[in-house]
Order: structure tokens, then sequence, then C-alpha cells
């Protein structure tokens, strides 16, 4: 019994420290909340059916911060179609991660996380080069997809990542755009979750013990976001993303 307990709260201290870290992450370079928190609750063992409702949760909670923040530069009118499109897709992705394989579900997510990474090592560069921006037509199909991955993991990024660098949005545009994109999905996706039963008493006493230093890190990342290199930080995120998606996937 003690044994249990001690591994019990072993890995309620290992959820506060992934989300604290997805936390600075997020606050620091614009991006990576889910996308680094989704893949290392999955090492740590935490089930989708848990983690999933946990991130959207503490997402909802912890970003309307971040997006008080940047707010002057948002402009509704770039994620307009993407949202509606993606509001569609996020109950389909919950219905999904309740009831597929677990383990399916990880080694998509291993797949997805590892895509995003590649994509932004080796193509969002390019695609942002483009001479002729993305028309808005690509908002319905990558909003889509952003519902879909949104509701199963919590990942709306990707999908809005490429849509953003598609557009051409600038570069405070696009952190000010995302947040207020990932927000919105964040309080559709707990609305579902809380509608379809998933947030029990055990997702939200995690989530209470996981915010006071969650907001701690948020605070720290927003301080230092002018005095750290930020490409340097994003490369080593990029790194731990990969290896995290690869160790999924096997």
């Amino acid at each position: 019994m003690l044994c249990r307990k001690g591994i019990a709260l072993l890995v309620e201290w290992l959820v506060v420290l992934i989300v604290t870290f997805a936390t600075f992450t997020q606050s620091l370079v614009g991006f990576g909340f889910a996308l680094v928190a989704m893949p290392l609750l999955s090492v740590a063992q935490v089930p989708p059916t848990i983690s999933t409702p946990l991130v959207a949760l503490l997402a909802l909670s912890l970003r309307p911060l971040l997006v008080a923040h940047s707010w002057r530069f948002f402009r509704w009118r770039d994620i307009a179609p993407l949202t509606l499109s993606a509001a569609l897709a996020v109950p389909v992705g919950i219905f999904f991660v309740q009831r597929l394989d677990q383990r399916l579900l990880v080694r998509v997510l291993g797949l997805l996380i590892v895509g995003y990474v590649l994509y932004e090592t080796l193509l969002r560069a390019r695609l942002q080069a483009e001479d002729l921006p993305w028309g808005k037509r690509w908002a319905v199909p990558l909003g889509l997809l952003a519902g879909l991955f949104g509701g199963a993991y919590n990942i709306f990024g990707p999908p809005a990542v490429v849509y953003g660098a598609g557009r051409h949005w600038p570069s405070r545009t696009f952190r000010a755009n995302l947040q207020v994109f990932a927000t919105m999905m964040s309080l559709l996706t707990s609305v579902a979750h809380f509608i379809d039963g998933n947030l029990t008493p055990q997702v939200i006493s995690l989530a209470l013990v996981c915010v006071p230093l969650a907001l701690l890190s948020m605070a720290l990342g927003l301080r230092l976001i002018r005095h750290l290199n930020e490409r340097v930080y994003r490369k080593l995120v990029l790194g731990l993303l990969l290896l995290s998606g690869l160790r999924l996937l096997v």
C-alpha cells in the first residue's frame, strides 16, 4: 500500500514538472504547451484519457494571461475561418480519444510530434519565404485537422502554425493569433470534456496541484523573453520533442 502511494505521489510530481516546463516553453517561444506536455505525459505513462482533459483544463486556466500579454497584435479576421472549421472537428477528436485503443493513440501522437519537428526544421522557413501567400481556402482543411488533433491530444498548434506561415503573418501577430486561437480551442475542448464526463475528480485535483508552479514558470518565461536566446531554446525544445516522439513510436 505504501509503495503504491509512493508511486502515485512520484507520478503526480512528475506531472507537475512536465506542466511547469511546458508552460515556460509556451511563454518564452509562443508555442509548445500541449506539444511538450502531451508526449512527455505519455512517456510518463499517463494515459490520454487523463492527460487530454488535464492539459485542456490547464491550458484554459493559463493561456488567458499569455493572450493579455500580446492582445494588441491580435487580428480576428486572420483566424476566424480557421477557428470555425476547427470547432466542428473538436468533438470528433474527443470521441476518438475515449474509444480507440490507447496504444494506437500514443503512436499517432508520436507520429504527429515527429512530423511537426520535421516541418519546423525543414519546411517552415521555405514556406515563409514563398513569394505569394496562401489563400484563405487553406483555413478549412487545416482548421479541421487542428480541431481533430486538438480534441484528441490538445495539439491545435501545428496546423495553425502551417496556416500562419503560409499566410505570412508578421511575427508579433503570428504569436498573438496563435495564443488567441489556442485559448478559444481550449475553452471549447474543456466544455466538451465536461459534457462528456472526462473532467473527473482525479483530473481536477491534478490540475489544481499543477497551477501554482505553472504560473511561476509563465511569469519567469515572460520576464526572460528579452534576455534568453529564443532560437537556441527553440532548437533544444524541438530536439526534446523529436526524442519524445520517437519514444512514443517505438
